[in-house]
């Protein structure tokens, strides 16, 4: 077993930070990369779904571009940026196609 990190952090301003607008604890669980993560890994986003909390875009999660969008309040904000850097999606993998709501629907039509 590995030990779950805790830390306290304030709330800031970035479109897609997990504390944006709000002072947040970040939560994480670790596991031995040679066993199977999944069940440990989806009780634990449920408990900190059910609390309110909003995944690292850098860590592993199961959520897609709509319910990143309800949890991210600038989602929207960043979209608008993004685009305009980026118009012809050159940036975008499939990681992103699939979380941001933009591209989650540019990549579905």
């Amino acid at each position: 077993m590995f030990p779950a990190e805790v830390r306290f952090t304030r709330e800031d301003d970035f479109f897609l930070s997990p504390a944006s607008g709000r002072h947040v604890a970040y939560i994480a669980v670790h596991t031995y990369w040679k066993e199977d993560h999944t069940e440990y890994f989806d009780a634990a986003e449920d408990v900190f779904l059910a609390a309110g909390g909003r995944p690292h875009w850098g860590k592993l999660h199961r959520l897609r571009a709509a319910q990143l969008a309800a949890l991210y309040p600038d989602a929207s904000r960043f979209e608008a940026v993004r685009q305009t850097l980026d118009p012809s999606g050159v940036f975008l993998n499939g990681y992103l196609k699939r979380t941001l709501p933009a591209a989650a629907a540019a990549a579905a039509g």
